[in-house]
């Protein structure tokens, strides 16, 4: 989604500055890395530890940054408005996959659900997709698992078998082709990674 659809610069980075302060209580000195495609628990694990937590501590605060996380993407409503912009060909993409009736399109992101749907929302970009059937860090860190979770809700949703010979994963980090291969070796979760 983020450098894909949409791109907000650097409020996510300020989301988690802001948001480790208020959990862990002082400013953290590294962020996570641009761009990387990582899940977002993932990412504010690797914040954690980056910035001198303990590891023995993660597991009690991770958490409560997780639930934070979206709140403090909301109160940046309108920098998100003011600095974030929809990528270049990104609607028309999507209107060209909205435009065929037998193709479903949804999202698959390292977001929190909560984020992802603030995001799209704040672009006007939630019309193009069936969010209800995507899958988010929300519901695992591991990001090749979100791809099968995608398919098994759009299976339940339009009782349809989703599988590696009817469904395109579109990307534009080295995280989605990663999950691309791996989602693609899992027998769970067959599909056709494009990116």
């Amino acid at each position: 989604m983020d450098r894909t659809l949409l791109y907000v610069g650097d409020i996510d980075r300020q989301v988690y500055r802001e948001t480790f302060a208020d959990v862990v209580g002082r400013p953290a000195e590294r962020l996570p890395a641009r761009g990387t495609g990582v899940t977002m628990p993932l990412a504010i694990g690797s914040l954690l530890l980056d910035n001198g937590v303990p590891e023995s501590v993660v597991p009690n605060l991770l958490p409560r940054m997780v639930e934070l996380l979206p709140k403090r993407l909301a109160a940046h409503t309108e920098d998100l408005r003011r600095q974030g912009v929809v990528m270049p060909g990104a609607i028309a993409a999507l209107e060209a996959v909205q435009g065929h009736e037998q193709w479903v399109p949804t999202v698959v992101t390292g977001n929190l659900k909560p984020n992802a749907l603030l995001k799209l929302a704040v672009f006007n970009l939630d019309g193009y997709l069936d969010t209800d059937i995507g899958g988010f860090a929300s519901d695992n860190d591991h990001r090749p698992a979100l791809v099968g979770i995608a398919q098994e809700r759009a299976q339940a949703k339009h009782g349809t078998l989703f599988t590696r010979a009817n469904t395109v994963i579109i990307g534009d980090s080295l995280e989605d082709v990663r999950t691309g291969l791996e989602a693609t070796s899992l027998p769970k979760w067959p599909f056709v990674a494009r990116c």
